[in-house]
């Protein structure tokens, strides 16, 4: 005679196989996502780099591309010179001192008087018909000897004053 096998062992032993399964299952999902998470992070590094790649080519292209070895001597070539300007020392700018362009103001402007040549002061001096005295610069002519050269000819400004009278 056979004794049957009670039905809450099958049940049992059915439960557990169902419970294995699913967490099987479980273990298999959580195995996709942590997967789905690496790959899009891969793809995200990926995009990173191409971007960057694109980026460096462009300013190559530019001519504004700059080695790491080329970034330090900027930054010390910058630090050279605000250490001058911090003593004082007139440093030109990278265009060379240019001021910046003012504002376009159109309308009427003052034009300075052109200086008159030393001919036409002496004869305004002399057609003044008041008896006061006019001062008049006169610059003699240069030298005859032109090997007579000295350091105080040619430092000094030779220009006499000629006092003139008119009575």
């Amino acid at each position: 005679f056979i004794v049957p096998i009670s039905s809450g062992i099958n049940a049992e032993y059915g439960e557990f196989l169902r419970q294995q399964e699913e967490a099987e299952r479980e273990a298999e999902r959580k195995e996709e996502e942590r997967l789905e998470k690496l790959r899009i992070e891969e793809e995200r590094k990926q995009r990173k780099k191409e971007k960057e790649k694109e980026r460096k080519e462009r300013k190559k292209k530019e001519g504004t591309w700059l080695t790491k070895a080329e970034k330090e001597r900027r930054e010390r070539d910058q630090a050279a010179l605000e250490a001058m300007r911090q003593q004082g020392i007139k440093v030109p700018d990278k265009d060379g001192e240019k001021k910046p362009a003012g504002k376009v103001r159109y309308g009427a402007r003052q034009r300075k008087k052109k200086p008159q040549p030393q001919e036409e002061q002496i004869h305004e001096a002399m057609n003044d018909k008041s008896p006061s005295a006019a001062a008049v610069p006169v610059v003699p002519s240069t030298p005859e000897d032109p090997t007579a050269e000295t350091w105080e000819l040619l430092d000094t400004p030779r220009t006499t004053t000629l006092l003139l009278c008119i009575t």
